[in-house]
């Protein structure tokens, strides 16, 4: 199985508001009292208007075998959400950028996991084969249509990582 010890990584809790409580905490405590706390994810798009889609190894801990329209990760104590940005697109993707090349997106609140989403877009000028992903970690990848994902969504929901209303929020960012 693929381990995350990434558990131990220590994390800023915020309130309801996005506004720091004071409080850090080890990742996996935050999740398991239901924190709330900073998230980035960054929307791969390429040439043709697509977008980068990956499909997590089933030996993953977390969501194993979903499908996931981003990358991203928690935004780490002292760090900022641009900063996990391009850390999250070097670690997960072996793509090296510079803040400046990342557009901002929403900044989204997860009722459900207690999370606040910084969203970045990314304009992919390559090929997928340049990509690189974790060992283990991604079982298979591909550039898809917004309306492509939005149906596999809406036909295989316990396909996804990611909710439908989700990704809808992004329409205007990704369309």
């Amino acid at each position: 199985m693929f381990i995350d010890n990434r558990d131990a990584e220590l994390i800023t809790v915020v309130d309801e508001h996005n506004e720091p409580t004071g409080e850090i905490k080890p990742r996996k405590l935050i999740h398991d009292d239901r924190d709330w706390h900073r998230m980035a994810s960054v929307y791969i798009i390429n040439r043709q208007g697509q977008i980068l889609c990956h499909e997590r190894a089933s030996e993953i801990q977390r969501y194993p075998g979903k499908w996931q329209p981003y990358v991203g990760g928690h935004v780490r104590h002292e760090e900022t959400p641009l900063g996990t940005a391009v850390r999250e697109l070097y670690e997960e993707v072996i793509l090296r950028v510079s803040p400046s090349e990342l557009k901002k997106g929403p900044l989204r609140a997860s009722e459900e996991k207690r999370n606040w989403i910084y969203t970045f877009l990314y304009k992919f000028s390559g090929d997928i084969e340049e990509l690189r992903f974790l060992d283990r970690a991604v079982a298979q990848v591909a550039f898809l249509r917004f309306d492509h994902i939005v149906s596999s969504m809406q036909k295989k929901p316990e396909r996804w990582a990611s909710r439908l209303s989700s990704l809808e929020e992004m329409r205007p960012y990704l369309t």
